[in-house]
């Protein structure tokens, strides 16, 4: 036992393992090694520990016993590496285990995947963007009708804008496809966007567009017989079609005189979701047409509630307010709100209309010379056409510029000769310069009621009563006269002595809700002719209260002032007449025989003048002049002023007393009393006929000195 202990010690001493390092926390402790055998891969093979070996395979010692024999440590190194080669041997020739598919498929999987995801991704875009595009489709269908109800450029061309963008994300959307080619239709003939033509003539053809085509085949045609073909079209629609083809039959119906259907048509277009304000400016346009500029102006209020700026309800409106004489100052202020707005600017149909409306408002504003000149400018800009050309016309008749009517008118005849119209407005000018016989030529063969007033009109100043009460008598149908002709229906009366008949008619007239122009003035000549004064004189002045810018009232009320002996009274109302309408000969020559009768010949002889200058044989004015020398202490141009008048009008009494008088200044006796002799035989009552005894007598007395 010594001896083993011996042996056995350095072999402990020499095979004792070092310490391991401490352990991490948590780790599990191996197994002790107990020799250099034990830290081999041997030890790590399950079932081949040293107690299971053979005793055959065991070490022993001589001397020994068996059971107490160690293992010699290089022995079980070389078992190990023998197990070892074995084991690497036996891997290397076992086969391969197969790849799994997901390694064999790699690239292919891969591929799969990112075309599945693709799909997926594909199929969620298309999802919205189909969404996205029926939301799109529905916003710009319900932007479309309200752009094309609210009819301005601006609401017009965003509605095309949207559209457009909607029919390019949703093709086959119908109601889309319909307003994009109303609305490009309206946008290309309101407006003359070419761009916005090409999109409608493609869209009238497409069996989509359904109304849409019917308007824009209606709105686009460029001839007689597809605009008969496309009318029939619009006329068969039925009432639950698109307001804007409704708004069409409308207008074709009423073009026809079917005002009536044409007028329901209108209505249902003007009663849509949204209402249509392009139907209410045309139900308007009917109202005003009718007479009716109250009720006009009601339903120009409706759109302009909706749109301030609706181009055509501000000119309509306009036009009522002009006719009705009141608010102008609003009309300016909302036609001038639309000429600053470019969003809402007058579609090229109305220019014309737009701008004859605000001349007139600027006219009757008391700013003529703005209103020719504005209109002179839309001649420049727009090109000359005989719409402005009678638009300027008429401004200067308002103003009694008769000679720049007359060429105004002339130059509207000229570029359309077969407006019979224009030819009245030739016929009114010609009128206020005197030329009768002229204005007469202006009307020869021409019919309407407009026409044989306008003949009646200068018949009358010619003297031809007979042939004027002929023409007003045509102008009735159904045995009723235009209020206008009735009222010189009854001054032909008065001039023909049977004013007693003609009262009763011009009192109905005067008291009418809407008197005609001259309806009082022609009532205070009645009551003048029946021996009433003072009635005259204030129908007279109701005339000038209810028509402040005519001048027949004013120079009827100086009339009969000078007549009365009030040639002081008469001179205001005389020189308001003469402001009115200056180049008026007739309210000069009355001027000038009041301030002569007042008292200032030097005053009345400047009137006579330019009453002599424009006519040189107005027997009246060289009568008056003659008078207003002789009140100077001038004889001998009164003789030369009364021989003119003579000469001009043999045939007339006072003319020959004023020459009567003229002679006996300048001690003539003899021609003083022949033109007494002349003024008696030619029917001289009155003063005149006093007037020409006292010559006659006063002529004989100085024949027998």
């Amino acid at each position: 036992p010594a001896a083993g202990e011996a042996g056995a010690a350095p072999s402990r001493a020499n095979g004792a393992p070092k310490m391991p390092p401490p352990l991490p926390p948590g780790a599990t402790t191996p197994p002790p090694r107990r020799n250099d055998a034990q830290s081999s891969l041997l030890y790590m093979i399950p079932g081949e520990t040293r107690e299971t070996l053979a005793p055959a395979a065991r070490p022993s010692r001589a001397g020994l016993p068996a059971a107490h024999a160690e293992p010699d440590p290089a022995e079980a190194e070389r078992i190990a590496r023998q197990y070892e080669r074995e084991l690497r041997a036996r891997l290397e020739a076992a086969p391969e285990p197969p790849p799994h598919f997901l390694d064999r498929h790699r690239r292919l999987v891969l591929v799969g995947g990112v075309a599945l995801a693709l799909a997926a991704a594909g199929g969620v875009y298309l999802f919205v963007d189909a969404r996205n595009a029926a939301v799109l489709a529905q916003s710009a269908a319900s932007r479309g009708r309200a752009g094309l109800a609210r009819d301005t450029l601006g609401s017009l061309r965003e509605a095309h804008r949207l559209l457009s963008e909607a029919r390019r994300r949703r093709k086959g959307d119908a109601e889309v496809v319909s307003l994009s080619a109303q609305v490009a239709a309206v946008l290309a003939t309101d407006y003359g966007d070419e761009d916005a033509r090409a999109v409608a003539k493609a869209l009238a053809s497409d069996p989509r567009a359904g109304d849409g085509g019917i308007a824009a085949r209606w709105l686009l045609a460029g001839n007689p017989a597809e605009r008969k073909a496309a009318e029939g079209e619009v006329i068969a629609a039925r009432p639950s079609s698109a307001p804007l083809v409704q708004l069409l039959a409308g207008r074709i119906l009423a073009r026809r005189g079917e005002l009536e259907g044409g007028r329901g048509r209108l209505e249902i277009a003007a009663h849509a979701t949204p209402p249509l304000l392009r139907a209410l400016s045309e139900l308007g346009d009917l109202a005003l047409d009718a007479q009716d500029p109250d009720g006009a102006l009601a339903v120009y209020g409706a759109a302009l509630a909706a749109q301030p700026t609706h181009a055509r309800s501000v000119t309509g409106a306009a036009e009522a307010r002009l006719a009705l004489g009141r608010d102008l100052e609003t009309a300016r202020r909302q036609l001038a709100a639309v000429e600053a707005d470019p969003a809402s600017a007058p579609p090229r149909d109305l220019r014309p209309r737009f701008e004859i409306a605000y001349a007139r408002v600027l006219a009757a504003s008391g700013d003529t010379a703005a209103g020719a000149a504005r209109l002179q400018r839309a001649a420049e800009s727009l090109g000359e056409s005989a719409l402005l050309a009678a638009g300027l016309a008429e401004l200067q008749l308002g103003a009694r510029a008769w000679e720049k009517a007359e060429a105004a008118a002339s130059r509207a005849v000229r570029l359309e000769p077969r407006e019979v119209s224009h030819r009245v407005l030739l016929a009114r000018a010609r009128i206020g310069r005197g030329r009768y016989v002229e204005a007469l030529a202006a009307t020869d063969g021409l019919d309407g009621r407009a026409v044989r007033i306008q003949r009646a009109i200068a018949r009358f100043r010619l003297g031809q009563y007979a042939s004027a009460r002929d023409e007003l008598e045509k102008t009735a149908k159904d045995g009723k006269m235009p209020a206008e002709a009735a009222v010189w229906y009854g001054l032909v009366d008065v001039a023909t002595g049977k004013a007693a008949r003609a009262l009763p008619l011009l009192e109905r007239l005067a008291e009418s809700g809407s008197p005609p122009p001259l309806a009082h003035v022609a009532l205070g000549r009645a009551l003048d002719a029946t021996g009433k004064p003072e009635a005259a004189e204030q129908a007279y002045r109701d005339a000038m209260a209810r028509e402040p810018a005519a001048p027949e009232a004013p120079l009827a009320l100086g009339e009969l002032l000078v007549a009365r002996g009030r040639p002081q009274d008469a001179i205001p109302p005389l020189e308001r007449a003469a402001k009115l309408d200056p180049a008026d000969l007739a309210t000069r020559r009355g001027l000038g025989e009041a301030r002569l009768l007042a008292g200032t010949p030097t005053a009345a002889r400047a009137d006579l003048d330019f009453v002599l200058l424009t006519a040189p044989r107005d027997a009246t004015a060289l009568r008056l002049l003659s008078a207003a020398w002789l009140a100077e202490g001038q004889p001998a141009e009164a003789r030369r002023a009364a021989d003119r008048a003579v000469a001009a009008a043999p045939g007339d009494a006072a003319v020959q007393v004023a020459a009567a008088k003229a002679a006996l200044a300048t001690s003539d006796p003899g021609p003083a009393a022949r033109h007494a002799q002349r003024a008696l035989k030619l029917g001289a009552k009155g003063t005149l006929a006093d007037d020409a005894r006292k010559v006659l007598a006063a002529a004989g007395g100085r024949k027998r000195r």
